[in-house]
C-alpha cells in the first residue's frame, strides 16, 4: 500500500500537464496585470479578472488569466505559424488554446 502511495506521488510530480504543477494567478496578480496594462479592452479586463480566456486575447493576456501552460508547441506551414498551449491534467482532460502568427487566440478546444 505504501509503495502505491509513493508511485502515485512520483507520477503526479512527473506527469506533464498535470494541474498540480501549473501556476494559476491569484485575483490580486490578475488585477495587477490589468492595472499595469490600461490599454486592454474592458471586456478582456473583465475576463482576466474572472480567470477566463476568450478569442482575440494575446498570449500575455491569457497568461495573466490562466498562468503558464503545461505545454507549448509551435507549428509552421506555408500559410504561417500557429502556437498551441495546453492547460490541464493529462488524466482528467485538458484545454488546448491556439494562437495565430500575431499572438492572438483563435481557437479553444476542451478534451474530456
Amino acid at each position: 500500500m505504501n509503495n502505491l502511495k509513493i508511485l502515485l506521488i512520483i507520477f503526479s510530480l512527473l506527469c506533464p500537464g498535470c494541474e498540480t504543477l501549473g501556476f494559476y494567478p491569484s485575483r490580486a496578480q490578475r488585477q495587477s496585470f490589468i492595472t499595469s496594462h490600461p490599454q486592454i479592452r474592458s471586456d478582456i479586463k473583465a475576463a482576466i479578472l474572472e480567470g477566463k480566456v476568450g478569442l482575440t486575447m494575446t498570449k500575455d493576456e491569457v497568461t495573466a488569466s490562466w498562468g503558464i501552460p503545461a505545454h507549448k508547441d509551435v507549428s509552421t506551414s506555408s500559410w504561417g505559424s500557429v502556437e498551441t498551449w495546453t492547460y490541464g491534467s493529462c488524466i482528467n482532460g485538458c484545454t488546448i488554446l491556439t494562437f495565430d502568427q500575431n499572438g492572438k487566440l483563435i481557437n479553444s478546444y476542451q478534451s474530456q
